[in-house]
């Protein structure tokens, strides 16, 4: 994925994704390296995935919120030595980490883009869910693993073929163990050039929000790349509730909404909903499964029109 227009990622995150690259480049990340992921919607998360694609690294994303006993599943499946992982996973990674090859944890924390007051809050709330023992140097910080990498002054990314692995995911594994699956950079630049031929109203300054997480191929390929390819910007929501899905709207009144069926079905019972006034919006996609015509009817009294394109 390594060839993008200027967009408001880069132009804002640009330097964060260099010196991520040095950083991983540093404790051993080289070409071909699978570096398992396990984080929700946030800058960390992506700041690595695109500082890993210049490297040619590859990233295997993961559910943060998998059993401890699936991340050793996810992580020795494929032989990680590095896991960025969000700090309440911590202590299932701690448990199981004996029993992969990993030697290094970077630790990022939800909170680490947040404001003030809300970090504060956010590290009291959730204090006893982050264990792991800070003598183990096989963990690290984010912050700490940033500043490792600033006095690394020169780096060459690779130059990739554009059909090489980029990002595997995980399916559902509803017919047994979840399967492995492998999208090229090929893939999600395709996917992003037809997305901009189709969606010919949008242009950079759009807002998309980033509701779908980035371990699902809807969530990194749409909320998050082709956004990028339009040099739109994301709206990255770590959590998604609901019954804030009103509020959501208002505050950034997004020009695009991806979604799968169920996301429309909590529109419908969001808290305010009906006082949401709809004119910011261009699109409202859904994919992932077939839109009911009933649910499709129910949506539009609402003032959105969903509908699935054909790209």
């Amino acid at each position: 994925m390594p060839k993008w227009q200027p967009l408001n990622l880069f132009t804002k995150y640009s330097q964060k994704i260099i010196k991520a690259s040095y950083s991983y480049n540093k404790i051993g990340v080289k070409k071909g390296d699978i570096v398992t992921i396990i984080m929700p919607n946030t800058p960390e998360a992506l700041i690595s995935i695109y500082a890993l694609n210049r490297i040619g690294a590859v990233c295997n994303v993961v559910h943060p919120l998998s059993a401890k006993e699936e991340l050793k599943l996810y992580i020795n499946s494929v032989e990680s030595k590095v896991v960025l992982a969000i700090d309440l996973c911590c202590t299932k990674i701690s448990d199981i980490i004996n029993e992969t090859k990993v030697e290094k944890v970077v630790v990022a924390s939800a909170g680490n883009s947040m404001k003030l007051p809300l970090k504060l809050g956010y590290a009291l709330t959730n204090k006893s869910k982050n264990c792991y023992s800070k003598r183990d140097v096989r963990f690290i910080k984010w912050a700490d693993f940033i500043k490792s990498g600033e006095e690394i002054n020169e780096y060459v990314p690779s130059n990739e073929e554009n059909n090489e692995m980029a990002v595997i995911l995980h399916s559902g594994g509803t017919t047994g163990v979840p399967k492995e699956i492998m999208l090229s950079n090929k893939s999600f630049n395709s996917f992003g050039m037809q997305s901009v031929l189709t969606l010919r109203n949008v242009s950079v300054g759009d807002r998309i929000l980033a509701i779908l997480p980035i371990f699902h191929g809807f969530g990194l390929g749409v909320c998050v790349h082709v956004c990028f390819c339009f040099g739109a910007c994301s709206v990255l929501i770590p959590k998604f509730k609901a019954d804030e899905f009103g509020s959501i709207l208002k505050k950034h009144k997004p020009t695009m909404i991806f979604g799968v069926p169920t996301l429309y079905e909590g529109l419908l019972k969001a808290k305010g909903i009906e006082n949401v006034d709809f004119s910011f919006l261009k699109y409202a996609i859904s994919g992932g499964d077939s839109l009911p015509k009933p649910l499709e009817d129910k949506v539009k009294v609402t003032g959105v029109e969903p509908r699935t394109p054909k790209i």
